[in-house]
């Protein structure tokens, strides 16, 4: 993916990170209204369901309580204190149970929703039943399966919501409730039941209509989370382990994807509790998030084709610039760009690359200039190597002649001529040992002296250690030529001395020093030529500064000419030079001292 981003263009880069940036905050976006439209509706959610669990809870107590004074009434009632109490005489006996089935009578007649009424005797087994046939309720049967299966409700009273009765053909709700003494405290006789028909808890089995979209389970726990509402049994599993939510008199908590409210009935040990599946709640949110979701995808997608445009535009320029530099790298030399229309952020870039093209096209003008220049060099070169052998050819004429006719002079003349070009030509060679250079100087010290009648003393005392030393060929014939020429040539009628000698610095190096005996020079006048020769003044004797010149490239600028005033009333020019014997400068064996020996040696 890096490899594949590294090919793009810039342009195609911007667009990418803009796009990216608006899926991202548009994720962004929808992510925080999706949290906090779920967020809005399951709080209102919860506050719509406690208030109908408020008025649910309210109007069950009711039902409840109604239930617990009947029971009360009942149990209170003399004639059921006589039946439950017995006598020994069966006819009060029998008057008593009369006097209490017809209480119940009354009871059951008076109140539509009681299916049964039953009053049991816990010593003989004995009941007093009133209601719906004994058979069809199936009461002998069932009452003490079902009074096991009772939840407590408040104080001693049980309450169980169940289908035992009436042959599981529906369920009802029966109250039992201990029938006490009135006159020994703590004394039971037996247990009351009352069977009613609840319209209520029939309805908890079936799922409430909370709003228009939203659907939740209403149902009766006790504190212990067993369900009393007549729900199926996988349903009673599925909110199993709620009991440590149920705290106080009411509150919400969400398991195992659904909204659980509870609402406490009263003083009595039941919840009614909403669950709401989430699914089904954020249900509404969903699809307003999936259309909110569209209309996003939609201005993405709206965003990116205009910024496409936008950017293709923005960085035509950077692509038609780009465009000209391609133009350039196959050859064409001739490309300029017109940065009029590019704007102002592109017209510093174009008139760069059009100055930088010109500059260019100017620099391989003159390398080819200079090309050409080289070449021609190379060619005189060549040709200059073959102008030599007809040089020497003709003075070994000159010599022989010389040599037949007698004039010795000639001879060594020529002689010592021709050693000299050999040693200046040197086979192309540029660096030198110092003892080849200062063989050519004995050879041109011994022409001059026939030029100005043996006045020229030369006096060298170089250590033949010293003798291997490397240095630029012809450094040291301008420094002799400048002492011949102010020390002897302006002197009518007076020798002069050259002086060369080698003297070691303590850091390693050498200096190679030329002195002559000469007319007097003041250390100001040493001091402004050194000035002069420091500042490569054109005004300067070009040889010796092109002496100075080749020292500094080849060695450094440590190295080089400068001179000083001696005891001989003339100049010193002292030459600064590593002592390195073989510094890698060396072109190879130099063979001038044994090509200029082919005429013999030369005396000085």
């Amino acid at each position: 993916m890096k490899r594949l981003v590294h090919k793009w263009t810039f342009a195609k880069r911007m667009k990418a990170f803009f796009l990216a940036s608006i899926v991202l905050v548009s994720l962004l976006v929808l992510l925080l209204t999706t949290w906090i439209s779920a967020n809005n509706l399951r709080v209102n959610t919860e506050k719509l369901v406690q208030n109908q669990l408020e008025l649910l809870a309210t109007s069950y107590n009711g039902s409840l309580e109604q239930y617990k004074n009947t029971c009360r009434a009942i149990l209170m009632n003399d004639s059921v204190q006589d039946f439950l109490e017995g006598d020994s005489d069966r006819v009060v006996q029998v008057e008593n149970q009369q006097s209490a089935r017809e209480m119940l009578t009354q009871i059951y007649n008076s109140n539509d929703n009681i299916n049964f009424i039953a009053l049991l005797k816990e010593d003989s087994g004995e009941y007093l039943y009133r209601g719906s046939g004994v058979s069809y309720a199936d009461f002998e049967d069932s009452w003490e399966k079902d009074w096991q299966e009772s939840q407590p409700g408040s104080g001693a009273m049980r309450l169980s919501y169940s289908n035992n009765y009436f042959k599981g053909s529906q369920y009802t709700v029966s109250v039992y409730y201990p029938a006490y003494s009135n006159q020994i405290v703590g004394k039971s006789y037996g247990i009351l039941c009352i069977n009613f028909q609840n319209i209520f808890l029939e309805s908890l089995s079936v799922k409430k209509q909370i709003s228009d979209t939203e659907y939740s389970e209403l149902m009766l726990v006790d504190t212990e989370g067993n369900v009393i509402s007549g729900q199926e049994m996988e349903e009673e599993q599925e909110i199993s382990g709620i009991a440590a939510y149920l705290d106080g008199t009411n509150g919400s908590f969400q398991k195992d994807g659904k909204l659980v409210s509870y609402y406490k009935i009263g003083s009595w040990n039941y919840y009614l509790l909403s669950v709401t599946p989430l699914n089904k709640l954020y249900h509404t949110s969903m699809r307003t998030i999936w259309v909110v979701s569209l209309l996003l995808i939609l201005v993405i997608f709206g965003l990116s084709a205009i910024a496409g445009r936008q950017f293709s535009r923005i960085y035509a320029p950077l692509d038609d610039i780009v465009r000209e530099m391609a133009r350039v790298s196959e050859g064409k030399m001739d490309v300029r760009i017109n940065a009029e229309p590019l704007g102002k952020d592109f017209e510093p870039m174009a008139d760069g690359f059009n100055t930088m093209m010109d500059k260019l096209e100017a620099s391989m003008e003159e390398i080819r200039v200079k090309q050409e220049q080289l070449s021609q060099t190379r060619l005189n070169a060549l040709q200059s190597q073959i102008q030599p052998h007809f040089l020497y050819n003709t003075l070994d004429c000159i010599h022989w002649q010389a040599v037949a006719d007698g004039n010795r002079e000639i001879s060594t003349l020529v002689k010592a001529l021709a050693s000299y070009y050999r040693i200046c030509l040197s086979k192309g060679k540029n660096i030198i040992p110092l003892s080849e250079e200062l063989q050519h100087i004995e050879y041109y010290v011994l022409i001059q002296n026939m030029r100005y009648d043996n006045r020229l003393h030369l006096d060298i005392n170089v250590d033949e250690k010293y003798r291997q030393v490397l240095l630029p060929k012809l450094t040291l014939q301008p420094l002799v030529e400048n002492a011949v020429e102010h020390g002897i040539e302006r002197r009518e009628g007076v020798n002069g001395n050259i002086f060369i000698w080698v003297e070691e610095c303590g850091n390693g190096d050498i200096v190679l020093r030329v002195a002559n005996s000469g007319n007097g020079m003041t250390e100001a006048r040493v001091a402004q030529m050194n000035e002069y020769l420091a500042a490569n003044a054109a005004d300067f004797g070009y040889g010796v500064r092109n002496v100075n010149k080749r020292i500094q490239l080849l060695f450094g600028q440590e190295y080089g000419l400068h001179y000083e005033v001696n005891a001989w009333q003339g100049v010193t020019a002292a030459i600064t030079l590593p002592a390195e014997k073989d510094s890698g400068l060396s072109d190879g064996d130099s063979d001038a001292g044994k090509e200029a020996g082919s005429f013999g040696g030369v005396n000085v």
